[in-house]
């Protein structure tokens, strides 16, 4: 696990659809012995799709408010899925 952890350090960093097949692998493997991590890291993908769409600036408001609420219910305890 710890080459695990060092190898994918990167992995993180880059959008999914990035990823070859070794980078998916590792992943796979980080995000089944860390789930917390992979809510992480699926808000934070979610983010950044927002900011990448063409829309007004009201749906952007409303788009940032719903994944602001998934963020406060990320950091609940007891909560397994946010997304």
């Amino acid at each position: 696990m710890p080459q695990i952890m060092a190898r994918s350090k990167y992995i993180i960093l880059k959008h999914y659809s990035k990823w070859n097949e070794q980078q998916k692998i590792r992943a796979q493997i980080l995000f089944e012995a860390y789930p917390k991590l992979k809510q992480a890291y699926e808000l934070s993908s979610r983010l950044t799709q927002i900011f990448n769409k063409r829309i007004t600036a009201n749906t952007a408001r409303l788009l940032l408010a719903k994944w602001y609420n998934q963020v406060e219910k990320y950091g609940e305890p007891g909560l397994n899925r946010v997304l």
